[in-house]
């Protein structure tokens, strides 16, 4: 780790508690934390639980909400007690977001520097904001 990096997410967990409470079948506080698949995963069974409109099977429905609030709820525990983690593996820790309070200098694991003009950028960003240069992709050997 270096010097500059920090242990916890950016992540307000007050949000994704937020939206884990009263969005969890449909995935938001996933698809807010960068579980894409978990996210996925919710938005499926929420499909699932709508499809009695179509089969007339109450069963399937059942089976799928019943799974779906429980996945919903141990996660917004998970997430309340400050275990919760984001795509990172950082703990979403801070009730607030503290993407905004982090001095220039200070690292997110992913945040690189552009190899043309060092400028610093956030992990989601392909391009450089200043020049415009790809992210250097490291290979693992």
């Amino acid at each position: 780790m270096e010097k500059n990096e920090i242990q916890y997410s950016p992540k307000s967990r007050m949000k994704a508690l937020l939206f884990s409470s009263l969005l969890g079948q449909v995935g938001v506080h996933s698809y807010y934390l960068g579980h894409i698949l978990a996210g996925v995963g919710h938005s499926i069974l929420l499909a699932l639980s709508l499809s009695f409109i179509i089969t007339k099977n109450p069963w399937i429905s059942i089976a799928a909400v019943a799974v779906n609030l429980n996945w919903a709820l141990a996660e917004a525990i998970v997430i309340a007690t400050g275990h919760g983690k984001d795509a990172y593996q950082l703990r979403v820790r801070n009730w607030k977001s503290t993407r905004a309070t982090f001095n220039k200098d200070d690292f997110v694991i992913g945040d690189w520097n552009c190899p043309s003009c060092s400028t610093k950028n956030y992990a989601s960003f392909a391009f450089c904001k200043k020049c415009g240069t790809a992210k250097e992709i490291k290979e693992i050997n």
